[in-house]
């Protein structure tokens, strides 16, 4: 499973965790670049960030 966490200086981080120890960063991007987002009001949020990553 993976998390996501917002950081005030880090922006947006996408990781899953070993263990709840372990980190591997899958994707990071800064508030500066999302240009939209969106959620379904339930479970799922929608962030797109432009660029080759697009939306995730």
């Amino acid at each position: 499973s993976c998390m996501l966490s917002v950081h005030i200086d880090k922006g947006f981080s996408l990781f899953t965790e070993e263990a709840g120890v372990r980190r591997n960063v899958l994707l990071q991007q800064p508030f500066e670049r999302l240009r939209m987002s969106s959620d379904d009001g339930v479970r799922m949020m929608f962030l797109d960030f432009g660029g080759p990553e697009a939306e995730i």
